[in-house]
């Protein structure tokens, strides 16, 4: 469902220097209008960023329900040992979804799990995992989430809070299941370097923090750069809002495997969802 914007007053007529009987009032006009007006600019802002968020998904779900609906009609269910020809659509016993059969023959592995015979035909990201916070913790693991067949993952942080009110974001990302927090972890804004870390930093304050959408890319290779990158919307409380754009990478060697969502406080409240891009 869209969420509605607040209403903002159109900005009243600004005073005139050569005009003194009418100076002041014009002025205190113009003042209030700043004073009430900033916050709910946030809030718009903040609201068309939802906004924008949920006609990306529903955009993406009609495009599989399509997908789907084209195929299905011609699309049988996947028997383990039957022999199929190059190009015959099947669907999946694991997962229920559709796939096109690449090379010629016979096996008996899911075709959600034989990527060298099977190709699937939606390309809405697989959901992976979801956690909600309900009780009080430090860090958010999701170690050996990661696997050989996808690439690339998309992480989103919903309303994630804390007991204080004041904590920060971060993420480390893990190799063999093993969170690296070295000092490998160059990052910054667009276009510009702004040192190493131990960590990427997605916000300073989390007080009503997200959505913040996180990309990782490039997980398989074990010497390549792993690419994070970062965007997303943060509260201080009072109806300011900070945009965050960062982007940064893992330079440590090794297979990624997961990854944790920590913070110097205590998570007492948030969703967190995973979402595989297939290579």
């Amino acid at each position: 469902m869209a969420i509605q914007p607040p209403e903002i007053d159109a900005f009243p007529p600004p005073p005139q220097r050569g005009n003194k009987e009418t100076f002041a009032d014009l002025f205190d006009a113009v003042i209030t209008w700043f004073s009430i007006s900033v916050s709910k600019v946030g809030q718009a802002c903040l609201s068309a960023y939802q906004n924008a968020i949920a006609a990306a998904l529903s955009a993406s779900s009609a495009e599989a329900a399509a997908e789907a609906a084209t195929f299905a009609s011609g699309a049988a269910q996947w028997v383990s040992g039957t022999t199929y020809t190059k190009g015959k659509v099947v669907w999946s016993v694991a997962n229920g979804r559709t796939y096109r059969r690449l090379i010629a023959g016979a096996g008996t592995t899911d075709p959600a799990a034989d990527r060298v015979n099977w190709v699937i035909l939606s390309s809405e990201p697989d959901v992976l995992a979801t956690a909600t916070v309900t009780t009080a913790v430090a860090n958010i693991d999701f170690l050996n989430v990661f696997t050989a067949d996808y690439d690339k993952y998309t992480i989103e942080l919903q309303n994630l809070n804390t007991a204080n009110g004041n904590g920060s974001i971060a993420l480390r990302l893990a190799i063999g299941q093993s969170v690296i927090s070295s000092n490998a972890y160059p990052n910054g804004m667009p276009g510009s370097s702004n040192g190493t870390g131990p960590q990427i930093n997605i916000s300073s304050s989390v007080t009503g923090a997200g959505p913040f959408s996180i990309e990782i890319r490039n997980t398989n290779s074990a010497t390549g750069i792993c690419g994070i990158g970062v965007r997303g919307l943060a509260s201080d409380g009072a109806g300011n809002y900070s945009f965050i754009v960062t982007e940064g990478a893992l330079t440590a060697t090794g297979v990624k495997t997961g990854f944790r969502i920590l913070t110097n406080g205590l998570f007492n409240a948030g969703t967190v969802r995973v979402f595989g891009h297939r290579n």
